[in-house]
């Protein structure tokens, strides 16, 4: 399984070598499950969706809500405190330099992230699940996150056999993997 965790968060399931599309095109809409109770609004119009929470735009958003509650962060001095600045990778920057905020946006994020993978790892007992886009690049702050929400929520039989891995193709990994999908469908016109 590889998750798109990136503006949204998206999820391609590779079965037997071959990407599964499902019956219309749409497997992999893993962002949309509805899993955050009296959760945010959407952009898909439904609310408490897993990209709520997850997602670049969540932490983007989440970071500005909380700057302006007043959570002091480094992130309003990076921003110079223009708050439309605010977006992934200052958050980013803020938690690489120890912000304790931006850090805790990880966190939770990571939280999540987490509980909706051991959902796939009980339906789909994988062998390896790769995270990529631009919240992997936060890794460090998501993966432990990541793992006790694995620990909490899935079974253990089956959660102790996947491996979790973090794309070493960072943000560049979506559009590598389109582009090799349409190969993949260009080489079989003849």
């Amino acid at each position: 399984l590889m998750l798109q965790a990136d503006w949204g968060l998206g999820l391609g399931i590779i079965v037997n070598g071959k990407l599964y599309s499902g019956k219309s095109g749409y497997s992999g809409e893993f962002g949309h499950l509805p899993i955050v109770d009296n959760g945010v609004l959407c952009a898909c119009g439904k609310k408490g969706c897993l990209e709520t929470m997850v997602s670049a735009v969540a932490i983007s958003r989440m970071a500005k809500e909380g700057s302006r509650n007043g959570n002091l962060s480094l992130i309003t001095d990076l921003v110079q405190n223009d708050m439309n600045k605010i977006d992934i990778s200052v958050v980013i920057q803020a938690a690489n330099q120890g912000d304790q905020f931006a850090i805790s946006l990880f966190t939770e994020a990571g939280h999540w992230l987490g509980r909706g993978i051991a959902y796939l790892i009980q339906i789909f007992n994988p062998e390896l699940i790769i995270i990529g886009g631009r919240v992997a690049e936060a890794s460090q702050f998501i993966q432990a996150p990541i793992q006790q929400a694995i620990n909490t929520f899935s079974n253990r039989d089956i959660s102790n056999n996947t491996e979790i891995k973090f794309s070493e193709l960072g943000i560049k990994a979506g559009t590598i993997g389109v582009a090799a999908y349409a190969l993949e469908k260009l080489s079989m016109i003849k």
